[in-house]
């Protein structure tokens, strides 16, 4: 889909976003289904600096967790060069999401700086000083 879809992206994420955070299970497994593919075929960093704001703002638990699931997923799938351009922002997230009161948010957040560590090692060496 790609660039072309990137507004459609940037209309759907903030709501699909908000939905992970109602109690209806299946309505949930929905959105996080939907949120996985559209960042797999759509590239933007835009669409991605939703989700950290997200992940570095929201007060509830699950929906932090769910964001650092598609941090890892961007890590892991996208081409470094394109989330280099808001490394920053990336960053913080990971700082953020090691370092979260949930157990489980915190493995999630181990294995995206592993993956960020595969992806730019001196960048994560340099993250952990």
């Amino acid at each position: 889909m790609g660039v072309s879809f990137e507004a459609v992206a940037l209309q759907l994420v903030p709501d699909l976003l908000r939905v992970t955070s109602i109690t209806i299970q299946i309505m949930v497994e929905s959105a996080v289904a939907c949120l996985q593919e559209v960042l797999r075929h759509c590239l933007s960093t835009k669409v991605l600096m939703l989700v950290l704001d997200v992940l570095c703002t929201s007060k509830a638990g699950k929906q932090r967790q769910l964001c650092a699931g598609l941090l890892l997923l961007v890590v892991q799938q996208w081409p470094t060069s394109v989330y280099l351009r808001v490394v920053g922002e990336v960053e913080s997230a990971i700082r953020a999401v090691v370092s979260d009161q949930i157990s489980d948010t915190r493995t999630v957040g181990r294995h995206v700086f592993a993956a960020y560590a595969l992806a730019l090692p001196k960048r994560a060496a340099d993250l952990l000083r």
